[in-house]
């Protein structure tokens, strides 16, 4: 089995770390009041959403999951058995 090494070794910590930052942050959503999450949708460039509890369920869903992604890219970044001693 090929593991990278060197500069390869890196490039691939640096993105998992990215990764997990950047999916990470999806967490916000999942305790938002509807709101806090409209307003920072709508910050992002999108427009207002009213307040409906099945999109207020999707959003929330939908970030712990994408938010999980991030926890699999943090804990991956974290493993040290395949690093170089």
């Amino acid at each position: 089995m090929w593991l990278p090494s060197g500069f390869g070794l890196f490039a691939l910590r640096a993105g998992l770390l990215v990764a997990a930052a950047g999916w990470g942050i999806s967490f916000y959503f999942t305790f938002a009041s509807w709101p806090a999450a409209s307003g920072q949708l709508k910050a992002m460039g999108g427009e207002w959403i009213e307040y409906r509890p099945m999109l207020d369920y999707w959003l929330r869903m939908a970030s712990v999951v994408f938010g999980l992604i991030g926890v699999a890219c943090a804990l991956s970044w974290a493993d040290r058995r395949h690093s170089p001693a």
